[in-house]
């Protein structure tokens, strides 16, 4: 970028050349005052998800208010704080946005991934990702940026047990986009219509943060795809969910091997009658996502899985994590 462009995008002393989004959202965006009685019909809906200001976003678990750009030249539109914020989480529109309605540029983030970037990214962006592959800090920052010095800091989580994950990851990733299970959200959507105050976690916040909760207690349908995943895996591999993934297994092979008929039902009955509390629901949907991912003609090979060490393998699955 030349520096005529970082001139022209410069646009304060407190933000960078060009401005990250927490830079635009702090130094360029207020809450406006509410329109006059004879204006609010006009002005009461957010142009870019087209609903009035405040309604709840379930997916991010918060509300649309009014959020108005400021101090930056030529954008003073008011968008819903809630769509501000999905633009900052759209994988095509999170690293660089424009105002939607005059194209002024609100904010341009430079790649995380890219092995030029600062040494502070690197680290945040490691720690997140061995968070949510859940092993050592020197594996994930490995192999997000391929610095060798960290190829042997620390003893890797075996490539077996990560290439395992992963591909855990990818088949509920899969199946959360197959037809049956998006039909199965939308009816579950329809069946769960509450209030941001009634749900029961949001699944980025908890992996974020560290936050204790129930997995199983689940009733937000509204999250996005990749979120639903997280929420899925997070709930297969705590204590419990691992119990319920064992079941669905042992069912599975003992159907191929002619000792019971293949029942995801029966699964549901026995575990509900162990664990009352749980929300039926979601554990229905638990096992519906493990039929399609994990179908029964692949359950006898399971114990093949996942026999290949080479590292090549490992990296095909982590270019389709997400």
């Amino acid at each position: 970028m030349s520096s005529m462009t970082v001139a022209k995008l410069r646009c304060c002393d407190k933000c960078d050349a060009p401005r990250t989004y927490r830079q635009f959202m702090q130094n360029h965006t207020t809450t406006p005052k509410l329109p006059a009685p004879e204006e609010e019909e006009e002005r009461d809906i957010c142009a870019i998800c087209r609903l009035p200001y405040g309604s709840e976003n379930l997916s991010l678990m918060m509300l649309d208010s009014r959020l108005a750009v400021t101090n930056l030249a030529g954008c003073k539109h008011i968008f819903g704080a809630a769509c501000v914020k999905w633009l900052s989480r759209d994988s095509c529109t999170a690293l660089h946005q424009r105002c939607p309605l005059c194209r002024t540029e609100w904010w341009h983030e430079k790649d995380p991934t890219d092995p030029d970037t600062d040494d502070q990214t690197k680290h945040t962006m490691s720690e997140q990702l061995a968070r949510h592959w859940e092993t050592d800090y020197s594996t994930a920052r490995y192999f997000m940026y391929r610095e060798q010095e960290y190829r042997h800091v620390y003893p890797p989580l075996e490539r077996v047990a990560l290439l395992a994950s992963l591909k855990m990851r990818q088949a509920i990733g899969t199946a959360v986009m197959t037809d049956a299970i998006q039909l199965r959200l939308r009816k579950l959507q329809e069946k769960y219509v509450l209030t941001i105050a009634e749900l029961a976690y949001d699944p980025m916040e908890v992996s974020l943060e560290h936050l204790m909760y129930d997995p199983f207690t689940f009733n937000n349908y509204y999250l996005s795809a990749s979120c639903m995943r997280s929420a899925i895996y997070q709930t297969l591999t705590s204590m419990r969910g691992e119990r319920l993934w064992q079941m669905y297994r042992d069912m599975v092979r003992g159907t191929q091997a002619g000792h019971e008929e293949y029942s995801l039902g029966a699964i549901e009955r026995v575990w509900m009658q162990m664990f009352p509390g749980d929300e039926g629901d979601w554990v229905r949907f638990l096992l519906q996502v493990l039929e399609v991912a994990y179908p029964v003609v692949k359950a006898d090979e399971d114990a093949r899985m996942y026999e290949n060490d080479e590292e090549e393998g490992l990296d095909q699955a982590y270019d389709t994590w997400d």
